[in-house]
């Protein structure tokens, strides 16, 4: 039998909310690396946040599967719960406040629920497939803007150094066709900041299904359009969330 998604929300909500809580607690540790590449790190943060959110889920759904950045469980089951214990890892580590913990649910093939909570601005975004998107309770709403021009666009590169020259020739496209343009590093926020209202567009060359699964719900429930393209690489996309009027315009960005 299907769980209701006010239920599973809430499940999510707590098991952001804790692992959040848990990061920010232990942000004087946010040294301890335990790997690099060129452009990103893997923090002990990162499993042990992970392990916190997971252990919330396991407490109210012990036989559901879980798909997250840093730990994958195969259980024979419809639900999956797709975490991203710190989202903005570099942000997180250097000591900056734009970072956040992820948490959606995944019915088969479909995002039902999901929450993004940023324990340093103490906001907590949410969403079920058939609810309202929500900010700390109260609803949110995507901007009007119209004209690129006067848009605010955030944007995340891709991962493989391969694409380094596309990403710089997407990037300086839109700083000369948007009235701002800016890499803040923490795609979730981004996202919901678009279903906020608070920027117009979000672009990315490479996103990760954990960074998305929960905020993408969750911009589309405030009337954001999405278009994720094929992967990648597995649980890789090219990804774009408009406030739908700038939409054809950025996605033909794409095709450059």
């Amino acid at each position: 039998m299907e769980i209701p998604q006010n239920e599973l929300l809430e499940s999510a909500l707590a098991a952001a909310r804790k692992a959040g809580t848990f990061a920010l607690a232990n942000w004087h540790r946010r040294t301890e690396i335990k790997g690099s590449s060129a452009h990103d790190i893997k923090l002990q943060m990162d499993v042990e946040t992970q392990q916190v959110a997971e252990g919330v889920v396991s407490g109210h759904f012990p036989g559901h599967a879980i798909l997250g950045e840093e730990n994958r469980t195969d259980q024979d089951s419809p639900y999956t719960w797709i975490i991203d214990p710190i989202d903005g890892t570099l942000n997180y580590a250097r000591g900056m406040q734009h970072w956040c913990t992820s948490v959606a649910v995944q019915y088969r093939d479909e995002i039902i629920a999901g929450c993004v909570y940023c324990p340093t601005y103490d906001e907590c975004f949410s969403a079920t497939r058939n609810g309202p998107a929500l900010c700390n309770d109260a609803p949110i709403r995507i901007s009007a803007t119209a004209d690129l021009h006067e848009a605010t666009t955030l944007f995340g590169p891709g991962k493989p150094e391969a694409s380094a020259e596309f990403d710089t020739r997407i990037f300086h496209t839109l700083i000369n066709s948007c009235r701002i343009a800016r890499l803040l590093g923490a795609a979730a926020i981004d996202i919901c900041s678009v279903a906020a209202g608070r920027a117009d567009a979000y672009v990315d060359m490479g996103i990760y299904l954990w960074d998305f699964a929960a905020a993408g719900l969750i911009a589309e429930r405030a009337g954001a359009r999405i278009t994720r393209f094929p992967e990648m690489s597995p649980n890789q996309h090219a990804y774009l969330c408009t406030n739908g009027h700038l939409h054809e315009r950025l996605n033909a960005l794409y095709a450059l």
